[in-house]
């Protein structure tokens, strides 16, 4: 639990609580953390999708309180889900409010939720989480509003998880290593056969 508590610097996180399930005496293989902000998860996921834990990669993912109390992270989430569509507006000025980044975003873009990440003395962090409400609007604001003004300073754009959401490809190179382990099972099996047939 204090390596992963370590990991959060708290000068900007502050972890409520962390469980991590356990079966026969050892770890699942994950750990759920409770922010006491929404922001906080979505920042995590930014500054530490696939950073090290006692030498292990590690991935982050946002859930459901369902899906917390039945210890099943990520199942039917994101990414894939919701997050998939935050837009992250990066170069913001410290002091910027949220009616000011709403003013700067045209009436057609639907926002569901805007988040500030701030330090503990109040100031913005630069950038703020932006989620709409489907690809197709994300597209647009990332051709429309990169290099726009929002408080007289010139902003960009990207996404959280990137130009492709990790849990599509990630499970597209399991399904693919699973295929090539087929493959070489069903080799092996055949291959005495061939050889049978080939004997005189």
């Amino acid at each position: 639990e204090q390596d992963l508590r370590d990991l959060f610097r708290p000068d900007i996180y502050q972890v409520e609580a962390i469980q991590i399930p356990m079966q026969l005496g050892k770890s699942k293989g994950f750990a759920m953390i409770r922010f006491t902000q929404e922001w906080m998860a979505v920042q995590s996921i930014m500054d530490f999708n696939d950073s090290e834990v006692k030498g292990r990669p590690v991935q982050l993912l946002r859930f459901s309180k369902e899906e917390r109390e039945n210890h099943s992270p990520g199942k039917g989430r994101v990414p894939g889900g919701e997050d998939d569509c935050t837009v992250i507006i990066k170069n913001l000025p410290p002091q910027v409010k949220d009616h000011q980044i709403r003013a700067s975003i045209p009436p057609k873009f639907t926002v569901k939720t805007l988040l500030i990440p701030m330090n503990m003395h109040g100031q913005g962090l630069g950038h703020c989480f932006c989620r709409l409400v489907d690809e197709t609007q994300v597209r647009e604001m990332l051709l429309e509003l990169t290099g726009g003004l929002i408080a007289g300073i010139n902003v960009s754009l990207g996404r959280l998880y990137g130009d492709r959401p990790r849990a599509r490809s990630a499970r597209r190179s399991r399904s693919r290593r699973r295929r090539s382990r087929s493959r070489r099972r069903s080799g092996r099996r055949s291959s005495p056969a061939r050889q049978r047939r080939r004997s005189p």
